[in-house]
């Protein structure tokens, strides 16, 4: 695992050993960033394959797993309209969110899950695929976790990272063929962490975590972290 610092010198919780430090973009597995998103956007290079974008305040390196799953709920969708998407995904959402959370987390888990579907579903129309997109929601005592994942492996690395980076540059959507980078940005925005995983030609799963707050205020200054993997589509 090698590790990019940029300017920062040290690691709050994390110890990093001398010989996973490089002093490159081009060898780093991981960009450390310094908190804010103007930092994050402005560390966004082109990387290897496996990458990850993580906050000097983190207290870990690897992507964030749920354990011990309270509750775990799922849907296929296949050419639902927005609003369908929309009373669907707010049905489910309302089943696990609890009262142990400040009051409109639920309608951030709703908007998280409605922009990964919808960017699935315009690719889909565009590209007159078959197939289904699966949602899948999870929670245990600390996390959510919103987990969208099509089988037409469309999205690549630049593109995610290059619609994201417009977005929040020009606070406007693009209309593309994988729907507005704003709906990327949001995403984002309003995650604690996001793990994309992409099979080239074959599928993509991005799985959003929200950490359970209990005040606003607490959420408003949460740090993002990005774990992005991506493998070749096969020549067979």
């Amino acid at each position: 695992m090698k590790i990019y610092l940029g300017d920062n010198k040290l690691l709050k919780d994390i110890d990093i050993q001398k010989n996973q430090k490089v002093s490159s973009y081009e060898e780093a597995d991981i960009v450390i960033y310094n908190n804010d998103l103007e930092s994050l956007f402005a560390e966004i290079k082109k990387l290897k394959n496996k990458c990850s974008f993580l906050p000097v305040s983190t207290q870990r390196l690897t992507p964030i797993s749920l354990d011990n799953i309270q509750t775990e709920l799922s849907f296929k969708f296949e050419d639902q309209s927005v609003g369908e998407v929309s009373e669907i995904v707010e049905k489910l959402v309302r089943k696990i969110t609890k009262q142990d959370t400040f009051e409109d987390q639920a309608r951030y888990l709703i908007n998280i899950a409605v922009e990964l579907i919808q960017n699935s579903l315009i690719f889909k129309r565009v590209q007159k695929l078959e197939g289904v997109i699966e949602l899948v929601l999870k929670e245990d005592k600390n996390y959510f976790s919103i987990e969208v994942q099509d089988f037409f492996g469309g999205l690549t690395k630049e593109i995610f990272l290059k619609n994201v980076k417009r977005a929040y540059s020009e606070k406007t959507p693009e209309n593309k063929e994988f729907g507005a980078g704003l709906g990327f940005f949001t995403v984002l925005n309003l995650s604690n962490e996001l793990q994309i995983n992409i099979e080239r030609g074959k599928k993509t799963k991005i799985c959003s975590i929200i950490k359970k707050y209990k005040r606003l205020k607490d959420y408003k200054n949460k740090h993002i972290s990005i774990h992005i993997e991506e493998k070749e589509e096969l020549v067979k």
